[in-house]
């Protein structure tokens, strides 16, 4: 069985600033990831809150998908493979496939809709 974690993300033009705003809000500390683009916080019960700013290579999240949940695959060599199957066997159980799998630099993501309607981001880095 692979890893998984489950997380937060909410898309922002800004970040950096919304992250420090929420860290204050709960007393978090602000970590870059090393891109202007994606900082996350923690908090101390353990939960992670991602704020990144989409790709310009493709549209703005829509409503209902700028907060949304994120389940996070363990790192992967061929995160492409993994995620397609991936995706398959979530559509089997219910779940459309709202955005085919996507390749990106970090790795390959895919937007999906649970069985009642619910975006949600499943993601597999790249090693």
């Amino acid at each position: 069985m692979s890893y998984k974690s489950v997380e937060w993300i909410i898309a922002t033009s800004s970040p950096s600033d919304l992250a420090d705003f929420y860290s204050r809000a709960i007393e978090g500390g602000v970590i870059s990831e090393g891109s202007d683009n994606h900082y996350w916080i923690f908090h101390p019960d353990g939960m992670k809150i991602n704020f990144y700013k989409p790709s310009r290579s493709r549209s703005w999240p829509a409503k209902g998908r700028s907060t949304s949940l994120c389940i996070k695959h363990e790192p992967a060599e061929d995160p492409l493979s993994v995620i397609e199957e991936w995706s398959l066997k979530l559509r089997d159980k219910g779940a459309l496939i709202l955005e085919k799998p996507m390749l990106e630099a970090f790795g390959a993501e895919s937007w999906m809709e649970d069985p009642e309607g619910n975006c949600f981001l499943i993601l597999v880095p790249s090693l």
